[in-house]
């Protein structure tokens, strides 16, 4: 009779945590959920505080950049390289635009969704992976 792996009695087996695990369940939905939330923030709440005051074009043009590269760098590090983490930020921010910009704004999209392609980029350089 073959030797028993102690680890295996208990059900746990060392080898399991060595696996690569998929991004979607590395990730799950709290992982997500900060990030989310931060920039529902951003593109929700702050815009029509900011409206009709001087803030609001620093806010559209250097504060939201911020965020969406700041917050991609800190998603990529955490998480790793998530390939459609830019997708979801520029699909949450596509129907303020109708809220709380003009028209003419559209180009905010493709902007945001690239900061925060090239912030996760940076942030993946500084990931560690934990198994």
């Amino acid at each position: 009779m073959p030797e028993e792996n102690n680890n295996n009695i208990t059900g746990h087996d060392p080898r399991y945590w060595k696996q690569k695990k998929s991004g979607d369940e590395k990730i799950g939905a709290k992982g997500w959920l900060p990030f989310i939330a931060a920039m529902l923030v951003v593109f929700y709440v702050l815009p029509p505080l900011l409206r009709g005051t001087r803030f609001f074009g620093f806010a559209l043009r250097v504060f939201t950049p911020a965020c969406c590269l700041g917050s991609g760098v800190i998603f990529g590090k955490v998480h790793g390289w998530v390939w459609y983490y830019f997708a979801v930020t520029a699909l949450i921010f596509a129907p303020s635009l109708v809220l709380s910009y003009s028209q003419g704004d559209i180009h905010y999209i493709f902007e945001y969704a690239a900061l925060a392609f090239v912030g996760s980029l940076l942030g993946y350089a500084f990931h560690r992976e934990k198994y």
